[in-house]
């Protein structure tokens, strides 16, 4: 990732660079003289009575819709809901097992063969823990997941087989964990990672920017978010995906492509080797990581399908499909795709429903300078894509296992050509021990005599030619025993 400037428009945005089957990336967006976006953010309250209520100055929770309503029971003791990762263990050497990763009431134990590493955490951050297991030992790596203050007894646990996709022990906190909505801005963010075979397309982060350009204040948001294909059964901002690929974790954790997912009332359905489970298969949800919890193992060669329904916080550009497959647009490879706003409304009461636009060229700056400009009218850079190879034909080495040479002596090669003219046509890497004669080719078998006193030597060359591919001659030695 790296950084361009242009002077025309005052602003730098940063370029995200994707090889291999991937593109995309998060960036920042355009920043404002004055205002500025106003956080969604949950606030949960205490209603003196040992629950939590919604406070009605934040956003509801998805389990309802009502502010004021205490937050369900169920949803306070779901294992998920307790199951907030705090940090993870790594072995650079090697696999590291679940075992070698010990989790007590007051400890955080390490063990390396005979060698134990005792980490106390009661009193302690996460950030505290984590810089003592990469002081105390140097086969082990940690790093910090989430972030707490100061940790109580029993703070921390460990589940069984609870791995990172890049194979680190996962610790997780023991307790109910709230997070508070980051505050939303106009930012390019990265296409979800779904199937190869699907489009891909780029996210804006949705917001709201106010700019004051010669005395006209411009307002910058994304009015198309609300024009999604929303869920006909949940509305906005809920989008169901339907019987797409799941990712497995392990045999009882899959990973859905988008997330935060929205499960209410057994609204997930999973299909296994494309028989339908049934609902009670889904032990819990990890909603906001986007992880199905199950409660029966599923072995690794099953093809998994999900339907469910996830929040959509993002507007979905599908002006143009980033997939550079032969299926899709393969003539955008190493393009450079910047992505632009232009105002959504300003001070002398013009509006525009439509705001997002890209322009496309083969360097950062051709497509910087083809954005029109106005002086009533600026524009925000939010970012550029580039999908490029991962490889070039330079990064492949090539290993020739065929022999040298090997068919017709010299003194055969005009007789040859006059039974077959297309020998002279056969391609092969010399004519090192002769020229090679193309179209058949001869096998030499040696079987035992004692063999003709069961099969005829007719029955014997029948048998063999059912085995040779077609144009192929067998040569039988009957040798003496």
């Amino acid at each position: 990732m790296g950084l361009a400037y242009n002077s025309a428009f005052a602003t730098s945005f940063p370029v995200f660079v994707s090889g291999g089957g991937g593109g995309g990336g998060e960036g920042g967006g355009g920043g404002g003289e004055e205002g500025g976006s106003t956080p969604e953010v949950p606030v949960i309250v205490d209603d003196g009575s040992g629950g939590f209520v919604i406070d009605p100055g934040g956003s509801s929770l998805p389990v309802t819709s009502n502010p004021g309503v205490p937050v369900p029971p169920y949803l306070l003791s779901r294992i998920a809901f307790n199951r907030a990762p705090a940090l993870a263990v790594y072995d650079p050497d090697g696999a590291l097992t679940s075992e070698a990763v010990q989790v007590s009431g007051t400890t955080l134990t390490l063990r390396d063969g005979s060698t134990i590493f005792a980490v106390p955490y009661v009193g302690r951050s996460i950030k505290e823990i984590v810089e003592d297991i990469n002081a105390v030992s140097q086969r082990f790596h940690a790093v910090e997941l989430n972030q707490t203050p100061v940790l109580e007894t029993g703070g921390l646990f460990k589940i069984i087989s609870d791995t990172t996709p890049d194979g680190g022990q996962v610790v997780r906190l023991h307790g109910h964990a709230i997070k508070y909505q980051e505050e939303t801005r106009l930012r390019l963010l990265m296409p979800y990672p779904d199937e190869r075979t699907q489009p891909w397309y780029a996210r804006i982060d949705t917001g709201q920017v106010l700019k004051k350009i010669n005395g006209m204040r411009h307002i910058f948001s994304v009015p198309e978010y609300s024009d999604q294909p929303w869920s006909a059964y949940y509305g906005k901002p809920y989008v169901t995906m339907t019987d797409v690929s799941v990712a497995k974790i392990n045999r009882r954790i899959l990973q859905v492509p988008r997330s935060p997912i929205y499960w209410w009332d057994n609204n997930i359905v999973l299909t296994v080797n494309e028989v339908p489970q049934d609902s009670s298969i889904v032990e819990d949800v990890d909603q906001e990581n986007g992880l199905v919890y199950l409660n029966r193992d599923i072995e690794p060669s099953d093809p998994v399908r999900i339907t469910y329904t996830y929040h959509e916080k993002s507007f979905v550009y599908k002006a143009i499909d980033l997939n550079p497959s032969p299926d899709h647009l393969p003539q955008f490879i190493g393009q450079f795709v910047v992505f632009f706003l232009r105002p959504q409304s300003d001070s002398v009461g013009r509006t525009w429903e439509r705001t997002v636009f890209h322009s496309i060229a083969p360097t950062l700056e051709g497509a910087v300078s083809q954005i029109p400009v106005k002086d009533d009218e600026p524009v925000i850079l939010l970012g550029a894509l580039q999908v490029r190879q991962a490889n070039t034909v330079d990064d492949v080495d090539l290993v020739d296992t065929r022999t040298r040479g090997g068919g017709l002596h010299d003194d055969h090669v005009a007789r040859a050509v006059k039974l077959n003219r297309a020998m002279q046509a056969v391609s092969d890497q010399g004519t090192y021990d002769g020229i090679p004669y193309p179209g058949n080719a001869v096998v030499i078998i040696e079987l035992p005599e004692s063999v003709l006193d069961s099969l005829t030597k007719e029955e014997i060359y029948e048998r063999l030619k059912r085995e040779m591919a077609f144009g192929v001659v067998p040569l039988v030695h009957f040798r003496d025993e």
